[in-house]
């Protein structure tokens, strides 16, 4: 079994955080928060790619989500490796470009679309995140003296 390959602590307390997510009553919803998160992020690169290589993709080439799916699935996979690369540039353009070659798209379209593709979701992302850090460590008033 592949999980032998990790060290005990690390399968305790993996286990211990599954244990107390179901103690808890909250492994189904967080579940269902990372498919549904999952879901959006495949669906806004689908329509990123149709952005991208809409007018400019062949007729006979089915831009079809499970294609897309696919294409940008290897792409998250080889960005994921242990290259060392700063934010994964390079090895997901890489990944993107061979897989949408292989999917029937254009090599040049391949590449300028993994670029784009991959340069738009970090943006997105690095600015959700810095938004989400603001609201974080925002001040919020003391509702307990207000009462």
């Amino acid at each position: 079994r592949s999980i032998h390959c990790f060290p005990e602590f690390i399968r305790k307390l993996v286990a211990l955080a599954l244990d107390d997510a179901w103690a808890r009553g909250i492994a189904v919803p967080v579940l269902a928060v990372s498919i549904v998160v999952r879901l959006c992020k495949f669906g806004s690169y689908f329509f990123l790619v149709l952005a991208i290589l809409g007018p400019r993709v062949d007729s006979a080439i089915d831009l079809g989500f499970f294609r897309v799916f696919i294409g940008v699935l290897s792409a998250e996979l080889a960005a994921a490796l242990p290259i060392p690369t700063i934010a994964g540039f390079g090895t997901f353009e890489a990944a993107w470009t061979v897989s949408f070659m292989q999917l029937g798209f254009a090599r040049e379209d391949a590449i300028v679309s993994g670029v784009v593709a991959h340069a738009t979701s970090q943006i997105v992302e690095y600015a959700m995140g810095g938004l989400a850090l603001v609201a974080l460590l925002w001040p919020r008033r003391d509702r307990t003296r207000a009462g």
